[in-house]
């Protein structure tokens, strides 16, 4: 049983004995908050030998993360199953398909859309 694109009935589905069940858990959430506590935590033992970062910086270092939200964004804009992120054909094309072809399709751990519940 397939609940569907609708963003809402996907929400209110927990799952099925034949599809599977929901896990709370996503690759990027668990990277961004280990990330948060381990530079704090570093932060807090070398505050004082430390000087502040440039305001260039600091874009720099958030880009990446910006730029991976932004082309979700956009790409969800499309429909749920239909933007360009999921079948990750732009990559492939913008490395002219270097990498293994695991690494453009699914969700696997590894792969491009390394994600379980994004």
């Amino acid at each position: 049983m397939w609940p569907g694109n609708d963003p809402l009935t996907l929400r209110a589905f927990i799952g099925s004995a034949e599809f599977g069940y929901k896990v709370a858990w996503s690759d990027r959430m668990v990277s961004l908050y280990t990330g948060l506590w381990l530079g704090s935590l570093g932060f807090a033992l070398a505050r004082r030998k430390m000087r502040p970062i440039s305001l260039w910086a600091y874009i720099a270092l958030a880009l990446p993360m910006a730029i991976d939200g932004i082309s979700h964004l956009i790409s969800d804009l499309w429909g749920i199953g239909r933007g360009f992120r999921d079948s990750n054909e732009w990559l492939a094309g913008l490395t002219n398909h270097a990498l293994p072809a695991w690494f453009y399709a699914g969700d696997a751990l590894g792969s491009f859309n390394s994600c379980c519940a994004c």
